[in-house]
């Protein structure tokens, strides 16, 4: 639950060229919008903020680490994502049991 005083690190959208992160204050606190001290509204359950239309064009974390350690993995995954799809075949030595656990671990039991 956000409280009045609150900070929070708030991160432009990714797709815009440059990412701005900014300490923010919860200002005012209601049941699904918190108003944050740059302006825009931050929803109380996902932290997302609501721009003008239909755009988000950030969204907060509770603190700084929080957000640099998701950057991270979003980072390391786009990484991994980019060497598989320029691929069409495995490395060599990977068997089908690798390739299963390693489906298993980032996907459960979801169909693929």
């Amino acid at each position: 639950m956000l409280t009045v005083g609150q900070k929070l690190w708030w991160v432009s959208d990714r797709y815009r060229n440059t990412r701005e992160l900014l300490e923010v204050e919860v200002t005012k606190v209601g049941r699904k919008w918190a108003d944050i001290s740059n302006r825009y509204r931050v929803n109380v359950q996902t932290l997302e903020t609501i721009g003008k239309g239909y755009s988000s064009p950030g969204k907060c974390y509770l603190s700084k680490n929080e957000y640099l350690s998701e950057a991270k993995t979003i980072e390391a995954w786009l990484s991994l994502h980019g060497k598989l799809s320029r691929t069409y075949t495995p490395p060599h030595g990977v068997t089908i049991e690798t390739i299963e656990t390693v489906k298993r671990l980032l996907f459960g039991n979801q169909e693929m």
